[in-house]
C-alpha cells in the first residue's frame, strides 16, 4: 500500500491533533521547529536578546501547559499569539528595558530576495515595536493579514495601514541613502 504524500496543511492538522492529545513528542517537535522564530519575535518586541531568551522559555512553558487548548489551524499563529501576549505583559510590567531594535538574523540579511538585500535595515530603528513586529510577521514569517490580526488582536485594515506606513519609511530610507 502506498503512503500518500500529505500537504502542509494536513501535516499541520495532524500536529495540532497530537498537541490537543498532549503528545509530548509533538510538543518537542514544535519547540525544535519554532524556537528560533519565537526568540526572534520576542527580541523584536522586547529589544533585548537576554529578555527574549528568558521570555521564550516562559512562552514554551505556557504553550506546554495549554497545548490541549490550541485553537486555529496553524501552530505558528498560536505560538506567536502567546509570544505577543507574554511580551506585552513584560513591557507593561516594566521588566524589559528599551534598547535599539535588533536587526534580523544574518541569513535574512544576506537573502537576495529580502526587501533590503543590501543589508541596510537601519530604518527598523525608526519603527515602534508593534510596527517592527508587523513588518517581521509579514515579510519574514510570510503570514497573511488575518494571521497577524489573530496574533496581535488588531483589525486587518489597521495592520494594512501599519504595513503601508512602514513601507513608506523604508522607501524614504532607500531614497535617502541611494540604495
Amino acid at each position: 500500500m502506498d503512503n500518500p504524500v500529505l500537504s502542509k496543511s494536513e501535516i499541520e492538522s495532524l500536529l495540532i491533533e497530537r498537541l490537543k492529545r498532549r503528545d509530548e513528542t509533538a510538543f518537542r517537535e514544535v519547540v525544535i521547529q519554532y524556537s528560533g522564530k519565537i526568540i526572534r519575535n520576542a527580541r523584536i518586541l522586547l529589544n533585548s536578546n537576554e529578555a527574549a531568551e528568558d521570555a521564550a522559555q516562559e512562552i514554551f512553558w505556557k504553550a506546554y501547559k495549554n497545548m490541549h487548548l490550541i485553537r486555529g489551524s496553524k501552530v505558528s499563529v498560536w505560538l506567536f499569539a502567546i509570544t505577543n501576549n507574554h511580551c506585552m505583559d513584560i513591557l507593561r510590567s516594566g521588566r524589559s528595558k528599551k534598547m535599539e531594535v535588533s536587526l534580523p538574523d544574518e541569513d535574512i540579511l544576506r537573502d537576495p530576495t529580502s526587501p533590503f538585500p543590501s543589508g541596510d535595515w537601519d530604518f527598523l530603528n525608526k519603527l515602534s515595536a508593534l510596527e517592527h513586529q508587523v513588518m517581521t510577521l509579514r515579510l519574514v514569517e510570510n503570514l497573511d493579514y488575518q494571521e497577524i490580526a489573530d496574533i496581535t488582536g488588531l483589525a486587518r485594515g489597521t495592520l494594512r495601514n501599519i504595513f503601508s506606513n512602514c513601507l513608506k519609511v523604508a522607501r524614504e530610507e532607500v531614497v535617502k541613502h541611494g540604495l
